[in-house]
C-alpha cells in the first residue's frame, strides 16, 4: 500500500512538471511574437508625404507675418482648378445653389454678369461677361469637399497643412498667406485650434 502511494505521487510530480514545461513555452512564445511586433519602425509623416515640387512653398517674412511663397500652387488653383462656372461644375458634382445679378457698371443691354455658386456654408463667385473668360472673383471654402492642388482641404490639422507645402517648420499664427511673387493673387488659411477651417481664394484685382 506504502509503495502504491509513492508510486502515484511520482506520476503526478511528472505530470505537472510536463504541464509546466508546455504552459512555459507557449507563454515564451506569445511573449517574443509581442517583442517583434513592438520592435516594427512606425511611419512618420514625413516618410509617407510625397510632395510634388510644383506643390512646395517657402517660408518668408511680410510685414511682420510669415507667409509661404508658392507661386506655381497660387497660379495652378487659380487659373486651372477655379477659373470658371462650367470648371467647377463639372470637377463638383453636387449641386450648388446658383444665382446672378446683373453688373451696375455696364449698360443693360451687354450681358454681363455676377454668378454666385453656393454649397452649404462655401460660396464661390465669378464674373461673367459676353466675349471675355470667367473670372474669379472670390471663393471661400468652409467645406471638406473642397480641395486645393496639393490636396489641402478644411479639416486637416496645422502640421499636415504645412507639410503639404514641404514645410516642416511650424507657424504659430492662425491666419497664413500664400503668395505669388507673379502678381498679386493668393490664397489665404484660416486656423482654429490648429485645425484648417477656412480656404479663401483672393485674385488679383483686374480692372
Amino acid at each position: 500500500m506504502y509503495k502504491w502511494f509513492i508510486y502515484c505521487s511520482v506520476l503526478m510530480f511528472v505530470s505537472c512538471k510536463f504541464d509546466s514545461g508546455d504552459n512555459g513555452r507557449e507563454l515564451i512564445e506569445v511573449g517574443t511574437d509581442t517583442l517583434e511586433e513592438e520592435a516594427l519602425p512606425l511611419k512618420t509623416t514625413e516618410e509617407i508625404l510625397d510632395v510634388a515640387p510644383e506643390h512646395m512653398g517657402g517660408l518668408t517674412k511680410k510685414d511682420g507675418e510669415y507667409v509661404i511663397m508658392a507661386s506655381q500652387f497660387v497660379e495652378a488653383t487659380l487659373n486651372e482648378d477655379y477659373n470658371s462656372v462650367k470648371n467647377v461644375i463639372e470637377n463638383y458634382s453636387e449641386t450648388f445653389t446658383i444665382t446672378s445679378r446683373k453688373t451696375g457698371d455696364t449698360p443693360a443691354k451687354d450681358l454681363d454678369s455676377i454668378v454666385s455658386m453656393k454649397f452649404k456654408a462655401s460660396l464661390i463667385e465669378f464674373r461673367k461677361k459676353e466675349g471675355n473668360e470667367d473670372q474669379l472673383l472670390l471663393a471661400s471654402f468652409k467645406n471638406e469637399l473642397f480641395l486645393l492642388q496639393n490636396g489641402i482641404r478644411t479639416g486637416i490639422d496645422r502640421e499636415e497643412m504645412l507639410a503639404k507645402f514641404g514645410i516642416k517648420e511650424q507657424i504659430p499664427q492662425d491666419t497664413i498667406q500664400v503668395v505669388s511673387d507673379k502678381n498679386d493673387d493668393k490664397i489665404i488659411l484660416f486656423l482654429k485650434k490648429d485645425t484648417l477651417v477656412k480656404i479663401e481664394l483672393v485674385p488679383e484685382q483686374k480692372k
